[in-house]
């Protein structure tokens, strides 16, 4: 609703179908020379949420054997909030309708605090689901790692898949 919070930023309702430079997207076309068509990816009930309703970038995608969409992607950096990840679900495809999978961000912190992370990598395995990012949460962590059963009920390991240091055989 106007006047809401979100409402006024660059992803806010006045600028549905344009994404203005912070919103997901697909380009299509039947050849790679073109001409491509730019569409949109509106999540149609992101007004719903307290924490990913605005600024949706960086999509990592899942596509389940009955045709379902899943969706990971930033969100939330917006009204002083930091990024952190949602997601999102269609049964037709890219060109959705996609509506909220969880109605808030997935991954919390400890004391239930959204997670600050970005840049997500959602896959489903024979165990459940996994998602991988870039962490923002405290100086020495580069990575955060979580993981759920059905895609809606969200553990974040308190241990940090990977760092930004490598080691090689020489032993440097």
């Amino acid at each position: 609703m106007p006047g809401d919070a979100g409402h006024n930023d660059c992803c806010g309702q006045g600028t549905h179908g344009n994404n203005m430079g912070c919103g997901i997207s697909v380009a299509t076309s039947q050849s790679l020379a073109g001409p491509w068509k730019q569409q949109a990816l509106n999540i149609v009930n992101q007004w719903e949420s307290d924490d990913v309703y605005c600024t949706h970038t960086n999509p990592s995608v899942q596509i389940l054997p009955n045709g379902t969409w899943i969706m990971a992607f930033n969100a939330g950096f917006c009204n002083n909030h930091l990024e952190t990840i949602g997601t999102a679900v269609s049964h037709n495809g890219y060109k959705g309708p996609w509506r909220l999978l969880s109605r808030n961000s997935i991954l919390k912190n400890p004391d239930g605090t959204p997670h600050h992370c970005e840049d997500p990598f959602i896959w489903r395995s024979q165990r459940g689901w996994h998602l991988l990012t870039h962490n923002q949460q405290g100086p020495q962590v580069e990575s955060s790692y979580g993981y759920s059963l059905d895609g809606m009920s969200w553990t974040l390991s308190a241990i940090s898949p990977y760092d930004c240091k490598l080691s090689y055989t020489d032993g440097t």
